[in-house]
């Protein structure tokens, strides 16, 4: 296992990038799970044509990556447009942005702001001098 690791992170630096930039990446929302699917898909069947040594599975691959590709753009073009906020938007999110409509709607306000809050704030401990804030 440690090999695998010490491999990883000398094939990331050539790259220019390092295993913990990876752990930065986030895949939000429906998009990002489905955008996660085709890569993993496209990386097994890239796996698999480079190890085979017969022309009908290096063709089976070849076809499935090219499908891999366009499915995945399709489904997530399609869905991205239907659900615009829940595309990108984990649940919890979601929950918090309809709350702030329904509050805004409750005041009076007409329109929404047009970009869904951010819930940074959640969950970490409040800065020193910020009266009980959270940034």
């Amino acid at each position: 296992m440690a090999d695998l690791k010490v491999e990883l992170d000398k094939f990331l630096s050539r790259l220019g990038l390092s295993s913990k930039s990876l752990l930065r990446v986030r895949f939000g929302g429906v998009v990002g799970k489905q955008a996660l699917v085709a890569v993993f898909v496209a990386i097994g069947l890239a796996v698999v044509s480079r190890q085979t040594a017969d022309p009908n599975v290096l063709r089976l691959c070849v076809y499935g990556l090219l499908a891999d590709a366009f499915l995945g753009f399709g489904v997530i073009a399609f869905h991205g447009h239907k659900h615009p906020l829940e595309a990108t938007l984990e649940g919890g999110e979601v929950v918090a942005y309809r709350h702030v409509q329904q509050e805004l709607a409750a005041k009076g306000v007409k329109e929404t702001v047009s970009s869904p809050p951010v819930l940074e704030g959640l969950g970490h401990k409040p800065i020193e001098g910020t009266k009980g804030e959270t940034r």
